[in-house]
């Protein structure tokens, strides 16, 4: 057998043979479990498990939005330094607490969800709070588990009471409830890291949104 016939049988032979070896390993890379390992910041190691991109835990959803009720409901005008907080004007002559009106941006835009929000909430808000006079706080009475209320959405039930403290002495009297059924939805995470020339607005919106979810509907519960 001629010699370039030999040749030519042993480089097909490894080609082959290298057809082969190449699907095995795209096969096992496959196969091969993601890794759940991360390295945070500083060295620590932690597990980390493949989600799908709406997806997000009980926890958070709870944290959020009893974080987001807590800002929202409790006033302060005065700081600690005994400055009075001129609030922030949301039309129609009115005005809500800064604290308020920067928790509102863990509201949905579409169909000026938030703005109604801010300009309902406005009308409960006592003049004495406005001018420093007094404070209110959020009181948790409940908050339920969240329930699916489609893909990448849930409901949880806030029941809650806003109380008027009118002196640092004086006890707090009710001022409102304040019961909900709050439905949240999962939205793109902030963008991380903010650009250097990112505004305060950006800044507030960037931390609101750290855990990627939107409040964007709010029923009352019945009584």
């Amino acid at each position: 057998m001629p010699l370039f016939v030999l040749v030519t049988l042993g480089l097909h032979l490894l080609l082959t043979l290298l057809v082969f070896y190449g699907g095995f390993q795209v096969a096992r890379l496959a196969n091969r479990p993601i890794p759940t390992a991360v390295q945070l910041d500083g060295g620590r190691m932690i597990q980390q498990t493949a989600m799908p991109h709406d997806f997000r835990s009980a926890d958070v959803i709870e944290t959020v939005v009893k974080s987001w009720a807590i800002a929202t409901l409790s006033w302060r005008s005065k700081s600690e330094q005994g400055a009075l907080d001129a609030g922030r004007d949301i039309g129609n002559g009115r005005k809500v607490p800064s604290i308020t009106w920067k928790s509102s941006f863990l509201l949905s835009e579409q169909d000026n969800f938030r703005l109604k929000f801010l300009q309902m909430l406005s009308q409960l808000i006592p003049f004495s709070v406005l001018n420093g006079q007094a404070t209110t706080t959020a009181e948790i009475i409940n908050l339920s588990k969240p329930q699916s209320a489609g893909t990448g959405r849930w409901a949880v039930d806030l029941v809650s009471n806003v109380l008027l403290f009118e002196s640092p002495t004086a006890p707090g009297r009710l001022l409102f409830t304040f019961n909900k059924r709050v439905f949240i939805k999962a939205v793109p995470p902030a963008i991380n890291p903010l650009p250097e020339q990112a505004t305060d607005v950006q800044k507030m919106i960037f931390d609101l949104r750290l855990a990627g979810l939107e409040i964007d509907e709010m029923q009352d519960l019945p009584s």
